[in-house]
C-alpha cells in the first residue's frame, strides 16, 4: 500500500517542521511512506478546509486546526503502523481460509486492530 501524507499550511516553517517530525515518526515506526507540504489556497478550498495547518493520509483528511506536534504525529504512525499489520496479516493467509474482521470504529480510534464485540 502505497502511503502519501500531505501537510497543509500557509506557514513555511512551520509545515517545514511538522514534516520533519512525521518523517522521524515515520521512520520510528518502520513505515515507508512520502510527505509533500501544500501551500495553495486553491487546494485548501477544493478540500473544505477551514482551519490550517491540515494533514491529509492518502486523499483523506485526517486533521485540521490542530497543531501537528510530535505526540500527535506519533499516535498517527502509531495507528496506521497497526492498521498496516492487520493488512498484511490478511494479505498473508493462506486462501481459502477466512480471517476474522477487525472493527474499525471511526467514533473510536483506539479501537483499530480490535476485533468485533471487545469494546
Amino acid at each position: 500500500m502505497r502511503i502519501v501524507f500531505r501537510i497543509l499550511d500557509t506557514d513555511y516553517q512551520r509545515a517545514q517542521r511538522a514534516e520533519t517530525r512525521l518523517l522521524s515518526c515515520l521512520k520510528t515506526h518502520r513505515i515507508e511512506g512520502r510527505v509533500g507540504q501544500v501551500f495553495e489556497e486553491l487546494e485548501f478550498s477544493r478540500l473544505g478546509l477551514a482551519d490550517l495547518p491540515a494533514l491529509e493520509l492518502n486523499g483523506i483528511v485526517l486533521c485540521q486546526g490542530q497543531d501537528l506536534t510530535k505526540e500527535f504525529l506519533d499516535d498517527v504512525c502509531d495507528r496506521l503502523s497497526r492498521a498496516l499489520q492487520i493488512l498484511e496479516a490478511r494479505d498473508s493467509s493462506p486462501k481459502g481460509q477466512a480471517t476474522p474482521p477487525e472493527s474499525i470504529d471511526p467514533a473510536r480510534p483506539d479501537a483499530i486492530g480490535r476485533k468485533s464485540g471487545n469494546h
